[in-house]
C-alpha cells in the first residue's frame, strides 16, 4: 500500500464511510476505489482515470488540493499494458502514412484549389456593395427621422384644434357662468379650506410600530475544526446549502441526538434546503467549506474558522428562544 493510498483510507475511515458508501458518492466502482488504496493503479483503465479518480476520492473524504498534490508528488502511476500497446500501433500507422506515393498527396491540393477558385465570390461585386451600403443606410435613417417628425407634428396640430376655445368665448365668461357652489367661488373655496383644516386637526396620530430585533449568529467557542455558534432572535430555523459552480462538497445535517436530516455530496451549483425549526441544536459536518455556502433563514453564515485554514469543519448551532 502506498503512502497516498494509506492517507486516503485513513481519511475515509475517519468519516465512518465504507467503500460501498464512497462508491455511491463518487460513482466510482468499488474495485477501483480499493485498487487506489492498495496502490494497484494498473487495475484502472488508464492514467487519466487514475488522476481523476484519486481527485474525486480525496474531495469526498475532505483532503485539500494542496495536501493531495504533496502526496501525489511521491506517486508515479505506470501506464497499463493496453496503453503501451496502443501507442506502438499508432506509431506503425504513422510510418505507413509516410510511405504513401507523393502523387496521391499532391492530387488533393490541386482539386481543392480548383474548387476554391470556382466558389470564390467576385472581388468587384463585394467591393461595390460595401461602398454603397453606408450611403443607403444614411438615406434610410434620414427618411425615418423626417417621417417621425411629420407624424409628431400632426399629433400636436390635432390636439391644439381640440383644446382651442370656440369663437366668442372668453375666460371671464367661463368664470361668470360658474354656479354659486362651484369650487372656483372664493367664498366656497375658503369654507372648504377651513373644513379640511379642521379634519386634519382631528386626525389621530399614528403610533410608530415597534422594530423587531434582527437575527444574530455569534461564535461562542472554537477548538480544532469544531466550533459552537448561538442563533438568537430567530422564529424559524431554515438551513440552505449551496455548492459552488466550480466545486462540490460532502455535508451532513443532524441534531444532538444523532438524527440525520440530510447527508450527501452537493454537486456543482446544487442547492438543498432543510427546515429544522422544531430543533434547538443542529450540527453541521462540512467536508469542503471552500465550495459550500450556508444560509440561516436567508442570511449567509460566515464560517467561524477561515476556510483556507480549516477546509473540513464541524459546526454546532444552538438556537436561543426569546423566553430564555
Amino acid at each position: 500500500m502506498t503512502e497516498l493510498g494509506q492517507k486516503l483510507k485513513e481519511a475515509r475511515e475517519a468519516k465512518g464511510m465504507t467503500l460501498n458508501q464512497l462508491q455511491e458518492i463518487t460513482k466510482i466502482q468499488k474495485r477501483y476505489l480499493a485498487a487506489i488504496e492498495e496502490g494497484k493503479y494498473n487495475v484502472l483503465p488508464g492514467e487519466f482515470y487514475v488522476k481523476a479518480f484519486i481527485k474525486q476520492y480525496a474531495e469526498a473524504v475532505g483532503i485539500s488540493k494542496d495536501e493531495l498534490a504533496t502526496l501525489q508528488g511521491t506517486v508515479q502511476p505506470q501506464a497499463p499494458e493496453q496503453e503501451v500497446k496502443l501507442e506502438k500501433e499508432t506509431k506503425k500507422e504513422m510510418k505507413k502514412e509516410v510511405k504513401k506515393p507523393k502523387e496521391e498527396k499532391e492530387e488533393k491540393p490541386v482539386a481543392m484549389s480548383r474548387q476554391k477558385r470556382t466558389d470564390a465570390p467576385s472581388p468587384i461585386s463585394t467591393s461595390r456593395i460595401s461602398e454603397f451600403l453606408p450611403r443607403i443606410l444614411v438615406i434610410v435613417a434620414i427618411f425615418a427621422v423626417l417621417l417621425a417628425g411629420w407624424f409628431i407634428a400632426q399629433q400636436f396640430t390635432s390636439n391644439d384644434a381640440r383644446t382651442a376655445p370656440q369663437q366668442g368665448e372668453t375666460t371671464d365668461n367661463v368664470e361668470g357662468n360658474q354656479p354659486e357652489d362651484s369650487p372656483l367661488n372664493s367664498d366656497n373655496a375658503t369654507d372648504e379650506g377651513e373644513d379640511t383644516a379642521d379634519e386634519d386637526d382631528t386626525t389621530d396620530e399614528i403610533e410608530p410600530e415597534e422594530e423587531t430585533a434582527a437575527q444574530t449568529l455569534t461564535v461562542t467557542e472554537t477548538s480544532g475544526n469544531r466550533s459552537t455558534m448561538t442563533l438568537e432572535n430567530a422564529d424559524t430555523f431554515v438551513i440552505t446549502l449551496t455548492a459552488a459552480e466550480a466545486g462540490e462538497s460532502y455535508v451532513q445535517v443532524s441534531n444532538n441526538e444523532n438524527q440525520v436530516f440530510f447527508s450527501g455530496v452537493l454537486q456543482r451549483g446544487q442547492t438543498e434546503t432543510i427546515d429544522v425549526s422544531t430543533e434547538d441544536v443542529i450540527e453541521l459536518n462540512i467536508g469542503r467549506t471552500l465550495d459550500l455556502t450556508v444560509e440561516i433563514n436567508g442570511e449567509e453564515m460566515t464560517y467561524p474558522i477561515a476556510t483556507n485554514e480549516r477546509v473540513h469543519q464541524r459546526i454546532t448551532i444552538e438556537r436561543v428562544s426569546d423566553t430564555e
